[in-house]
Order: structure tokens, then C-alpha cells, then sequence
């Protein structure tokens, strides 16, 4: 039986909530930004025209490691992989945080594509 110290207060709860959830994203992320691979598994011959990535960009787009709360996070913000508004790209906000490929955000959770864009945009302090 827990005494009252040992039980969680909701506070608590929370908070590991969140870490557990950041890093689910994180292997999701790394996950989804892994290199391309052939349908039989293995990695692309040099030279495999078909095995290759195509060259728009990273795909930050993969939701395998986004769990609900942080795409209902994703759909406050509005987030979507490419701003509406050129001007306003992810990578152009302060709340842009860069990665590779993927960024992340202060914000809106899990994978960010530099080109993305969403409500919470905030022009970088010069």
C-alpha cells in the first residue's frame, strides 16, 4: 500500500506524461528521418536511381511516434508541412529549433519540416 508521499500528485503525473511522450516523439522522428531503404530491405545500391529519395526535402511529415495529445497540439496550431505564407517558414520563427533533417518547435510537438509553417509563428529577434 502507498503512503500519501509515495502517491503521484497530478502535477507530477503531468510532467512525466509529457517527458514520456517528448520521447516517444524523439524515436519517432528518428524513426521517420532514417535513410531511404529498397522493398526488399536493404540499403539502395550506389547508382539505384529507384532507390532514391526524392530530392523535395526531408519528409517531416511521418506521424509513427506522434501519440493524440500531440497531434491535437498539431491541430491547435494549425501546423502543416508547407507555410501557406513563404515569408513565414518554420525555420524563419524563433520558436524553431533546427535538426536533421527535422526540426523541432517550443510549441507545436514532434517533427517540424523547415518549410512548415502554423498559427504560432514568431519572427526570429535580430
Amino acid at each position: 500500500m502507498q503512503t500519501q508521499d509515495e502517491k503521484l500528485s497530478r502535477r507530477q503525473f503531468f510532467e512525466r506524461a509529457m517527458i514520456l511522450g517528448a520521447a516517444a516523439a524523439g524515436v519517432g522522428a528518428l524513426v521517420a528521418c532514417d535513410s531511404p531503404k529498397r522493398s526488399d530491405g536493404a540499403a539502395p545500391a550506389e547508382g539505384d536511381k529507384k532507390a532514391e529519395a526524392p530530392a523535395a526535402g526531408p519528409v517531416c511529415d511521418d506521424q509513427a511516434g506522434v501519440d493524440a495529445a500531440m497531434k491535437a497540439n498539431r491541430d491547435t496550431f494549425k501546423y502543416v508541412t508547407q507555410a501557406a505564407d513563404p515569408a513565414k517558414p518554420c525555420d524563419a520563427c524563433q520558436l524553431f529549433k533546427i535538426g536533421s533533417p527535422c526540426g523541432t518547435c517550443t510549441v507545436v510537438k514532434g517533427p517540424i519540416a523547415p518549410k512548415g509553417g502554423c498559427t504560432a509563428w514568431a519572427p526570429k529577434a535580430t
